[in-house]
């Protein structure tokens, strides 16, 4: 395994592509918006998330 990868790790494919504007904090916060949790209005940082989840 890469260095910072367990054999608990799991990765899949996506769909789509990410950019300056999509990030992995996009897709995860949207990602949250769709379970119904706390999530931001938009983020491109992970800190609009994490602050919901003090």
């Amino acid at each position: 395994m890469n260095d910072g990868y367990g054999n608990m790790d799991a990765f899949y494919e996506a769909k789509g592509s990410y950019n300056l504007f999509y990030t992995c904090n996009t897709w995860s916060n949207n990602a949250l918006k769709a379970a119904h949790q706390k999530a931001a209005l938009w983020t491109l940082l992970d800190k609009g998330i994490f602050r919901h989840y003090r």
